[in-house]
């Protein structure tokens, strides 16, 4: 019948959901320790009037990689954790670096991005937006990563 099958897919959608949640509280507690360190960061921490880190960063990096982390996960893709770097703004940058490609998310005041993609043969491009714009860019970077047993 028809309510039968609208409770199956009722229940699906809710495992999918619960799963989401476990993925991105799972990265939350990996990235706890560093967090926490980076986000203690005093004023001036690199001696040249480098800014405390906002506090409004925080919630945005878990919520830019919960959901980037959430997206790999759903289409069994790997995404590596980044480096969170400081910048003196008191903002961050995410980077990611292989072999033939790189990807910096900076985080810009405005609550947007400012992107760096670098692609083979020396090309790069720079783009602003939102966070759409930069989970597209982490799976034209690492969408071909399988998810291998064992990861």
């Amino acid at each position: 019948s028809l309510s039968s099958q609208v409770s199956k897919l009722e229940k699906k959608v809710e495992a999918f959901m619960d799963e989401k949640k476990a993925v991105q509280a799972n990265f939350v507690k990996k990235a706890e320790p560093a967090l926490n360190e980076l986000f203690s960061l005093p004023e001036n921490w690199d001696s040249y009037g480098g800014s405390k880190i906002k506090t409004t960063v925080r919630e945005k990096l878990v919520q830019l990689l919960g959901r980037a982390f959430s997206v790999f996960s759903s289409m069994e893709k790997f995404l590596p954790f980044p480096s969170i770097v400081p910048i003196p703004n008191g903002m961050i940058q995410l980077e990611w670096d292989l072999p033939e490609k790189a990807l910096e998310i900076e985080f810009l005041d405005t609550g947007l991005f400012s992107i760096l993609l670098c692609l083979p043969e020396d090309k790069h491009e720079e783009l602003r937006g939102d966070e759409s714009v930069a989970i597209s860019c982490l799976l034209r970077i690492f969408g071909e990563e399988k998810i291998e047993p064992g990861d």
